[in-house]
């Protein structure tokens, strides 16, 4: 999201204390909200809803419903620490989950890795959890859970649900910070 790079990029530190700058910047980053809650809205209205049930282990092998956090806008990101993607979008699911949890807002990483045998899995992204410090549930996907969103195109694959569990969205690949928050605030 090109209007999250001006306070990052280093060619723009000679310019970005300047108010004509500043005032820009601000135009450009209140007409991306705007664009992304728009966005949400006709992703949110045209998007086929589907019910989506689950149980799957936690990392400490004890089940996980998907039921146990109905009541709660929850976003259930399908993802792999192998997948560059879905690293990519982590960040943004942490800081949502840090400014939302408090109104009402879960999500769920039901994690793929590339190997058959689940302790290396787990191995694998208790790792990741805690380099990362993701500070939200991650449990071990399996094939049926992966079967039940048709089609699954590719990883990621983040789904936005109500409070009473039915899918509203679902979106594959990468997303900016702006787009997830927007559908995550229409929700709530």
């Amino acid at each position: 999201d090109q209007a999250d790079t001006f306070d990052q990029d280093p060619a723009l530190a000679p310019i970005r204390d300047r108010d004509d700058f500043r005032q820009a910047v601000a135009a450009i980053v209140e007409k991306a909200r705007v664009e992304a809650e728009e966005e949400a809205r006709t992703v949110l209205a045209e998007a086929k809803s589907f019910p989506l049930s689950f149980e799957l282990p936690d990392l400490d092998g004890k089940p996980v419903k998907l039921d146990d956090v109905r009541g709660k806008v929850t976003i259930v990101d399908f993802w792999g620490t192998w997948c560059p993607p879905c690293r990519m979008e982590l960040p943004h699911f942490v800081a949502l989950y840090e400014k939302y949890r408090e109104q009402g807002l879960e999500i769920v990483g039901v994690s793929y890795e590339q190997t058959p045998d689940p302790q290396q899995a787990v191995a694998t992204i208790r790792a990741f959890q805690e380099k990362t410090k993701l500070p939200y549930r991650l449990v071990l996907g399996d094939d049926a859970t992966m079967a039940s969103i048709q089609p699954f195109e590719a990883f990621p694959t983040t789904l936005f649900l109500d409070s009473t569990g039915t899918v509203r969205a679902r979106l594959v690949g990468y997303h900016p910070r702006r787009k997830l928050e927007a559908l995550v605030t229409a929700l709530l």
